[in-house]
């Protein structure tokens, strides 16, 4: 019998712990958020604000910073926040925690831009299929347009995609959409378990893809309730007149900065459950 290294050893033992309840996952992400909603909310507003502010005043060097380092790092920070409330007797936590990501920001970067890489060459054939179809001469008269500060009123918008076009890409983006889930725990498992970047790509892979359904349906039915209640805050909003349209707008944000912490806190706790 072939003897494991470590590693794989502990791979092959997670993978027989991939047992979870949607329900549970879920009941038990939003206990852990209560007590800290503040903390876990504006977490979320600081990460939207690493894009808002560092892409306008850097550009192409705040994009890079902001995409590959402070994002990925805030993101794990989610993780070591929810770790931390689950370890200590005091649901408050520390939240210092959300920045411990920063302390392995090289190799967070680097499972950032592997991932990013990865997901952007997944999607070359979608890519090709609607240059060739006239989406580049489409961005081009955009551009512009915006730099002479025209409109874009006369900008012909329509795709010439035969059927069988339209098929490749939609399965391209299924394969896509596989990919991104497949790589969520890459910077978990370097963060946690101290793996290199390309171990904790390939790893990640690996122990989500038997439990790959059940995690994609997690996430949908998280966003699927959100887009239920917002829609159902915008028809109450359009009973009750214009003036309560602020209110819509404030709810849907609202809604936002409680379901992505969710989201975040229920990856972790899977993660957590099959190594435990």
């Amino acid at each position: 019998m072939e003897e494991l290294s470590p590693w794989e050893d502990i791979l092959k033992r997670a993978e027989r712990r991939n047992e979870f309840s949607i329900k549970d996952v879920i009941q038990q992400s939003w206990e852990i958020y209560k007590p800290q909603a503040f903390a876990f909310s504006g977490f979320t507003i600081l990460i939207f604000c690493a894009f808002l502010f560092l892409i306008p005043l850097f550009g192409q060097i705040g994009y890079i910073i902001a995409n590959f380092i402070v994002v990925p790092c805030l993101l794990v920070g989610f993780a070591t926040f929810t770790r931390v409330i689950k370890e200590s007797a005091d649901p408050r936590g520390n939240g210092s925690a959300l920045f411990d990501g920063f302390t392995q920001m090289l190799s967070i970067g680097l499972v950032a831009m592997a991932t990013n890489l990865l997901f952007t060459a997944s999607l070359a054939p979608t890519i090709i299929i609607l240059n060739n179809a006239g989406l580049g001469e489409i961005l081009a008269e955009i551009q512009q347009a915006v730099l002479a500060q025209e409109t874009i009123d006369g900008i012909n918008f329509s795709l010439e995609l035969s059927l069988i076009n339209k098929i490749l890409i939609f399965a391209n983006i299924i394969f896509a959409i596989y990919l991104m889930v497949c790589f969520l725990w890459a910077p978990l498992l370097v963060f946690f378990k101290k793996v290199p970047f390309y171990q904790g790509i390939e790893g990640s892979r690996k122990l989500i893809s038997p439990i790959w359904w059940k995690i994609f349906k997690l996430f949908v039915t998280l966003w699927l309730f959100y887009i239920l209640a917002s829609f159902g805050i915008s028809m109450l909003s359009s009973l009750l007149g214009p003036i309560f349209a602020f209110f819509t707008t404030i709810g849907m944000v609202v809604g936002l900065l409680i379901v992505i912490p969710i989201s975040f806190i229920s990856s972790y706790l899977i993660f957590d459950l099959v190594f435990e």
